[in-house]
């Protein structure tokens, strides 16, 4: 299942300072996530949309920080520099709201009331934080002349936008881990389906008795989502 995958590749988000170059590995584990949870519902298939997006334009950050880093080659200014912050909160604060309310949608109809309204929350968090960022660009002291008091107002302003960033990234993954351990498990079909001889030691039996217990909840909640959509089909042929 995609939630394990995507919580990998969301916690690579926390890497700020160098995020030119991991947000092209984040993006695409997550793209990998996001194309096995789209079928969930039409949130997380806008998620998937803005992951495509996002991922593009990592790979294109990364190419552009390793021409500049590594060959020397000066790319853009603070015309492009401020576009491409702009471009990368407006992708990354997207991908996170669809995917947060695809989660809430999921939670409620495994029936996972706080869950579901923790995702909500955090969703409206998380949108208000990326605004915020868009009026912190990275070169906001030298748009305003440079000064003494705008180099310390855009150092206040970037210190807490960094925080808030940072904060609502953590909480987040911690959204993503609770679905992934609450909703199911990771394993593919085949693994799934083979018996394991019980291990001497008991916690990992317990281990194993939660992760055939969640297979069998998202087994159920799959066939149910399929029930459904069956169900449509045929009530529209009518």
């Amino acid at each position: 299942m995609g939630f394990g995958t995507l919580f990998i590749g969301y916690v690579l988000l926390l890497d700020l300072p160098y995020q030119t170059l991991t947000n092209a590995i984040a993006a695409g584990v997550m793209l990998i996530a996001l194309l096995k949870l789209a079928y969930l519902n039409s949130h997380m298939k806008r998620a998937l949309y803005a992951c495509s997006f996002f991922f593009a334009f990592a790979i294109y950050e990364a190419v552009i920080e390793v021409l500049s880093s590594v060959f020397f080659i000066s790319v853009g200014g603070i015309v492009l520099n401020t576009a491409s912050y702009l471009i990368r909160n407006v992708l990354i604060g997207a991908l996170s709201v669809f995917m947060l309310f695809g989660m809430r949608d999921v939670a409620e109809e495994v029936g996972l009331r706080r869950l579901a309204k923790k995702c909500d929350i955090y969703s409206k968090l998380t949108l208000s934080v990326y605004v915020l960022n868009l009026t912190v660009p990275p070169d906001l002291a030298v748009i305003f002349g440079g000064t003494g008091s705008a180099v310390y107002t855009q150092f206040l302003l970037s210190v807490v936008t960094t925080l808030f960033t940072l904060y609502i990234i953590v909480m987040n993954c911690i959204n993503i881990y609770s679905c992934y351990s609450k909703i199911c498990m990771p394993e593919d079909n085949v693994r799934a389906g083979t018996e394991k001889k019980p291990s001497r030691f008991g916690f990992v039996n317990k281990f194993r008795e939660h992760e055939d217990e969640k297979r069998r909840e998202y087994a159920e909640y799959r066939y149910g989502k399929m029930r459904e959509r069956k169900k449509k089909r045929e009530d529209k042929k009518k």
